[in-house]
């Protein structure tokens, strides 16, 4: 069933983004869904429509989950083909095992696991320790979970232990505006609450290639005493949705990895100095402390 006529600009944009993350030209890309590279690239520019039954061939040749294979499909103008997958069951205790395993593996680097809205369901002490500086700013909380990319780029927020922030700060925007297209009465309303943040740009806003954005973003950032040098994969919630798969798809994993061996001394004496005490207590519902296999 359609819902459209015509897939019209956004589903070119995002469609030319999914392929530059993937290092595909167009084509390599137009030879794995079986279509002449002249129709993707008027695929692209907007100048011709796909057929549903290329959509979907495109998702799967682009290894895109269900959450972004509706996505594109919508955009095409077609119906949903995949269940959205916001499990009922994100409080159960095999929800809770696996996020223990995989946040308390991920230590001393920071991680937490994020919903479909980019809110914290579960995070380890790490980063516990890192959100800190924001736990007390209500406005970065959205019904009742701390809201990562407010958190981040508020003013007083994560930013402000942070000596190169803008050029993350433009990736979450950008992480944004291609939300957006999902689910637009969501995305729409985060980015407006950002555009009033003070230091945050207009044009980080402005539609993007994928091709020209880096796979690592440096973050330089200082807890307490410890200076932390970072590196975040910017295609890390691609990456680890292979961990939430297929029990947990609607979710995401962000992880930040320590850049040397003095950053990862740096966390792990960090989690040495708050082993024993009681992280934020507006954190404490959401920390795992340990694994549970």
């Amino acid at each position: 069933m359609t819902i459209g006529k015509t897939s019209g600009p956004e589903f070119g944009t995002l469609l030319r983004q999914w392929r530059t993350r993937e290092r595909l030209s167009q084509r390599a890309l137009a030879a794995r869904v079986g279509c002449s590279t002249r129709h993707l690239n008027f695929i692209e520019n907007g100048r011709a429509n796909p057929g549903r039954e290329l959509v979907l061939r495109l998702t799967g040749a682009l290894g895109m989950k269900s959450l972004d294979s509706n996505r594109l499909l919508v955009l095409a103008g077609y119906a949903e083909a995949f269940q959205n997958p916001e499990p009922a069951g994100g409080t159960s205790e095999l929800f809770i095992r696996w996020a223990n395993q995989v946040l308390a593996g991920s230590m001393p680097a920071p991680a937490a696991i994020l919903d479909t809205r980019s809110r914290v369901v579960r995070m380890n002490r790490s980063a516990a320790e890192i959100f800190a500086v924001a736990a007390d700013i209500d406005e970065v909380w959205d019904g009742g979970l701390f809201s990562f990319i407010l958190g981040c780029l508020h003013p007083d927020g994560t930013r402000s232990i942070a000596r190169d922030w803008e050029p993350y700060a433009e990736a979450l925007i950008q992480a944004i505006v291609r939300d957006r297209l999902r689910e637009p009465e969501t995305f729409d309303v985060l980015l407006r609450k950002v555009r009033t943040f003070k230091g945050i740009r207009s044009e980080w806003a402005q539609p993007s290639s994928m091709a020209s954005a880096p796979q690592i973003i440096p973050l330089h950032i200082k807890v307490g005493e410890e200076r932390i040098s970072l590196r975040i994969p910017t295609l890390e919630l691609r990456v680890a949705a292979s961990y939430a798969e297929p029990l947990y798809p609607g979710y995401r994993l962000s992880v930040a990895l320590p850049e040397n061996e003095e950053s990862r001394d740096a966390m792990r004496r960090l989690g040495a100095r708050v082993t024993g005490t009681e992280p934020h207590p507006r954190f404490k519902p959401y920390v795992v402390e340990a694994p549970d296999l």
